[in-house]
């Protein structure tokens, strides 16, 4: 008996990790989902499995939440001889989940109304470290010289380098000797101040073109949701708040050097110097090339001729400036716009030039691209009519003239749909920008019959692009060009904004799909955007010298994407890494490799376009719910909205009771709400107050099982207990909540025991869709359980009363977080809890309102913030 036992449990056993052994995975957007938005999970496999169903688990609990049988057997794709698509969209409960298929467990799923919070600010992180000049992100003064406007003649040598993979080349001594011999045929014209920018590739070249659309992305962003933007930062990048919001900062930064490029009539520079800065082991701050005036002496600062350009044996094929002075006169036009009562001078100026510059390039028609160095690739952009649309279009909003109307009209008739969206291959940037701002903003003017054709010309686009999106079972069927993400999220925006404009949601499912892929829905199940979201699996080796020189990650930036794998053979001397070969396949490869320039290397404009798509759509998030304003502190909320005058009372219930009738009463009296954190032994012999509090509409929330203390306050980094112990213990607390009719949902805020912030503990909530909180420093509230045997530590309830009075008359209480406990030892004599009916009575008469913590760190509709007011009104 005991022997069959044995087999049988090791038959099952065997089973069991066999079928773990399967090649098989589910894809997510690891950002989350929102609980009223289409939620898709893909299921790829390499070997036989069938899926009926799935379902639903508490990532905490491990608690089944929901079984769905909402599935779509796609059959093969790629690589993958049997995908799924799991269907969860009706499960729409806020929180931290998991799927189980068969045997298979997806990534945690995040449910929530603020998955996008923060997200177009972390783009801006990549912008700061990007500085050229005076960098504070990395500390450092670079490429002070830039630069000379030196060439008089173009040279042409024979081709002396092979033009792959040049960013892990070393240059020969043969290229070393050819410069010398350009040098000897230059004459130097003039120095040119072309300091301050942004490095926008690879390497540490400067890009005209590229910093004004990427400009441009962020003024539109600024202008369609200007509160979505924080201000951590000063103008100079240093961790400063000066009053401006960051992308403000970020904007003038860039304008301030496209103001340099741009010095008289007809003369505008597009780049400073070329691919000789893309040396593997080059840092910014230490510039060792010669570009003919020394080492480290200055760059070329290239002149847009409107003719080819190039100072070795590769031309570009420019022909015109128009593409080149329509980008810079949007950026400029709408730059004015935006900061006309900002700085009225310095929008006055930015307008003067928009105009100017418009001339110049309806003067000019044609195009002007990136000038190559050493090896042959550059922007080969074709068009120009978009920029100039674009151009003509931010003229019209800015000066209200009828006949820049008629142009922009004009010029987006000549390019009606993006000719990318059509073809089956593409020249690098050969279509650039790849939205069309114009049409954008063309679809917004109050003409009708303008608006309705821009907008139809945008449907236009899309419906070609959805008549192929069912081939995927991820809905993403672009071609793999170079640059993939930028397509990607250039037709994200488009759907979300036509959708937005038109109340259409024909491309809601490719809408949400592209974003979808972006955030890790794709074969190879990870993040397009460095370092976010934070608990993701995203590119943790890009390439690009902040890694690569500084073992630092460029968070914020968006990577390039995958090619299919003829476009990236092209290119690399290297063998495919074999890293995702399992998910890589004709059609398209990636490769989290820092050798990788051509699908892991970050993009600069097309960060910038990611920023305004994240920005469109908090800006409609923002339209149905009420943006957080929290302070956080080490990951913890340590103060709410600090412009609203609401003040959380917050009660710690653990092994003392004896306040419990006087704060009942005190509530009571006020017509108010609290937020009271429990640990389980004061569940046990409270079950009545701990029910009551929560009929009356309290928060009742988790602090600790056995209260063991999850922190030294003396050492507040360093967490005192280890990850499992945290979660069983905070899994015991919820279970005896649950015991009295709270659920985990119901309850979605922590305040840790020992009442510090600490990165470990609020890192690891974040896993399973929890929220810290802590109270507001400054009041001393919390010491109303200090002992007068603490001596120092010992505050009596007159002293904490007079300092949270006195504090309130400096600094204000606005959004504060009061913390009390429901009593105190019979050593302490002196209860505080008998002066918090005069507290609150006092705080209420200077025009405080109290609310619970739901109330202010949930995003609330505006219909229930607006009933919060009035409920309060009443009181």
């Amino acid at each position: 008996m005991t022997k069959k036992i044995f087999f049988t449990f090791l038959l099952l056993t065997t089973g069991y990790l066999v079928s773990f052994g399967l090649d098989t995975w589910i894809r997510i957007n690891q950002l989350g989902y929102l609980p009223e938005g289409t939620k898709k999970a893909i299921v790829l496999s390499q070997a036989p499995i069938k899926i009926n169903y799935f379902s639903i688990h508490d990532v905490l609990t491990d608690k089944e939440v929901a079984r769905v049988n909402n599935i779509t057997n796609f059959g093969a794709y790629e690589n993958f001889r049997y995908v799924y698509i799991l269907n969860f969209s009706s499960f729409k409960l806020p929180g931290a989940y998991y799927i189980k298929a068969d045997v298979f467990y997806s990534p945690t799923i995040f449910i929530g109304n603020n998955i996008y919070d923060n997200s177009a600010d972390m783009v801006l992180n990549y912008f700061r470290q990007q500085r050229c000049g005076e960098n504070m992100a990395f500390n450092c003064i670079c490429h002070s010289n830039d630069g000379f406007d030196g060439v008089s003649e173009i040279i042409k040598p024979t081709a002396i380098e092979t033009e792959k993979n040049v960013f892990f080349n070393t240059f020969s001594s043969n290229f070393t000797a050819q410069t010398t011999s350009i040098q000897q045929q230059q004459v130097i014209f003039n120095h040119i101040d072309a300091t301050g920018g942004w490095h926008t590739g690879a390497g540490f070249t400067k890009n005209g073109a590229l910093a004004a659309t990427s400009i441009l992305n962020l003024l539109m962003a600024y202008q369609l949701n200007p509160n979505d933007f924080d201000d951590q930062y000063d103008f100079l990048g240093r961790k400063i708040k000066n009053g401006v919001p960051d992308i403000l900062d970020e904007i003038k930064w860039g304008l301030k050097w496209l103001i340099k490029l741009n010095p008289g009539e007809d003369t505008l520079y597009h780049q400073v110097g070329d691919d000789r800065d893309m040396i593997p082991g080059l840092e910014p701050d230490k510039d060792v090339l010669n570009y003919g005036y020394g080492v480290g002496k200055g760059r070329h600062v290239f002149r847009a001729t409107g003719k080819p350009q190039g100072l070795f044996y590769y031309q570009n094929q420019s022909n015109g400036l128009a593409s080149l002075a329509g980008k810079y006169s949007a950026a400029f036009a709408l730059g004015s716009e935006i900061y006309n009562e900002l700085d009225p001078q310095f929008s006055d100026s930015l307008q003067m030039l928009a105009e100017r510059l418009y001339k110049t390039g309806k003067k000019y028609p044609g195009v002007t691209q990136s000038v190559p160095g050493k090896i042959n690739r550059f922007t080969e952009e074709d068009n120009w009519n978009d920029d100039m649309e674009v151009a003509a279009t931010q003229l019209y909003r800015l000066t209200f003239s009828g006949k820049y109307l008629n142009d922009a009209v004009t010029y987006g008739r000549m390019e009606p749909v993006s000719p990318w969206v059509f073809v089956d291959s593409v020249n690098y940037y050969q279509w650039f920008p790849f939205t069309n701002m114009g049409h954008i903003a063309l679809s917004t003017v109050e003409t009708p019959g303008v608006r309705n054709e821009f907008l139809n010309d945008i449907k236009t686009n899309l419906q070609n692009v959805k008549q192929f999106m069912d081939k995927s079972p991820f809905l993403v069927n672009i071609p793999m060009f170079r640059n993939s993400n930028n397509y990607v999220v250039s037709l994200a925006t488009q759907c979300h904004l036509y959708r937005r404009y038109t109340a259409d949601s024909t491309f809601i499912d490719l809408e949400t799909a592209l974003t979808d892929w972006l955030f890790g829905c794709n074969p190879w199940g990870i993040s397009m955007m460095v370092g976010w979201p934070e608990n993701a699996s995203y590119p943790t080796h890009p390439c690009c010298y902040q890694y690569i020189n500084r073992n630092t990650l460029p968070i914020g930036a968006l990577v390039n994407g995958p090619v299919k794998i003829s476009e990236y053979l092209k290119e690399m001397t290297e063998s495919p890494s074999e890293e995702n070969s399992v998910f890589n396949s004709s059609n398209y490869f990636y490769s989290n490799s820092p050798t990788d320039y051509m699908t892991n290397a970050p993009t600069f404009d097309g960060s910038a376009s990611l920023l305004f798509l994240l920005t469109t759509i908090q800006d409609e998030f923002n339209h149905r719910y009420t943006k957080n304003r929290n302070i956080i502190n080490n990951g913890c909320i340590t103060r709410t909205d600090s412009t609203k005058k609401f003040i959380q009372l917050i009660f710690i219930a653990d092994q003392y009771n004896d306040g419990v009738r006087t704060i009942n009463r005190m509530l009571k009296k006020n017509n108010i709400q609290a937020s009271f954190f429990v640990t389980s032994d004061f569940i046990k012999t409270n079950k009545k107050t701990v029910s009551q509090w929560r009929k009356e509409e309290n928060y009742v929330g988790p602090y600790a099982d056995k209260h063991f203390a999850t922190n030294n306050y003396k050492r507040p980094v360093k967490a005192q207990i280890t990850h499992n112990e945290f979660f069983n213990d905070l899994k015991n607390n919820y279970a005896e909540l649950e015991k009295i009719g709270i659920n985990r949902t119901d309850a979605t805020l922590l305040y840790p025991a020992s009442r510090i912030d600490n990165d470990s503990i609020s890192g690891w909530c974040k896993e399973i869709g929890i929220k810290t909180i802590s109270q507001t420093p400054g009041t001393k509230s919390a010491q109303d359980i200090s002992l007068p045997e603490m001596r120092d530590e010992y505050y009596s309830s007159g002293e904490i009363y007079n300092q949270i009075i006195s504090f309130e008359k400096n600094y204000g209480l606005n959004g504060h977080l009061l913390m009390f406990h429901t009593g105190a030892s019979a050593k302490r004599t002196d209860k505080f809890y008998k002066k918090l009916s005069t507290l609150v009575s006092e705080l209420k008469s200077k025009g405080y309102e109290f609310v619970t913590l739901k109330q202010t760190t949930d995003n609330q509709t505006h219909n229930q913030t607006k009933s919060i007011k009035n409920k309060k009104g009443r009181n």
